[in-house]
């Protein structure tokens, strides 16, 4: 009979663990998004919550072949670029979405995107880095003699 009841607790523990990660408690906003690109130019906005987002992608809609996983920062980083009005691609490998364009600045020989969240480079891709307590994200486009992440781009 312990046994049964040690069993029963332990299930209901890890079914309690499960369903929190399954409902993952997302950003409320502010988050401002910085892109800085290699000629000097740096373009920032601040998304103030989650409705400014959704009204910013319901009025400038992606396309259909990008994805959108809500509880990340990829919808806030898409909502910035839409508010900017900056183009932008992206990439998709075994479902992880990765920026590799933004304005006239393409990951290639010259250099890629890289991006920092609260300061430090992330190293998710943006549909799988998580938004809670994010206040920050700011891509660097790292051109090829300093491919390296500074953690100066980062401030």
């Amino acid at each position: 009979m312990k046994m049964k009841r040690s069993c029963s607790i332990l299930v209901l523990m890890l079914a309690a663990s499960v369903s929190l990660a399954d409902h993952p408690v997302g950003n409320e906003g502010p988050i401002t998004v910085l892109f800085s690109f290699p000629n000097g130019t740096n373009l920032s906005t601040t998304i103030t919550n989650a409705f400014e987002a959704e009204r910013i992608i319901i009025q400038k809609p992606l396309s259909e072949s990008i994805p959108v996983a809500y509880y990340k920062i990829d919808w806030w980083i898409y909502a910035a670029l839409r508010k900017l009005d900056l183009p932008f691609k992206t990439e998709t490998k075994d479902k992880k979405v990765t920026i590799v364009e933004i304005g006239d600045f393409a990951n290639g020989q010259n250099g890629k995107w890289v991006y920092y969240v609260n300061g430090h480079l992330s190293p998710y891709h943006i549909n799988t880095q998580l938004d809670s307590d994010v206040k920050t994200i700011k891509f660097v486009f790292k051109e090829k003699r300093s491919n390296k992440p500074d953690a100066r781009d980062g401030l």
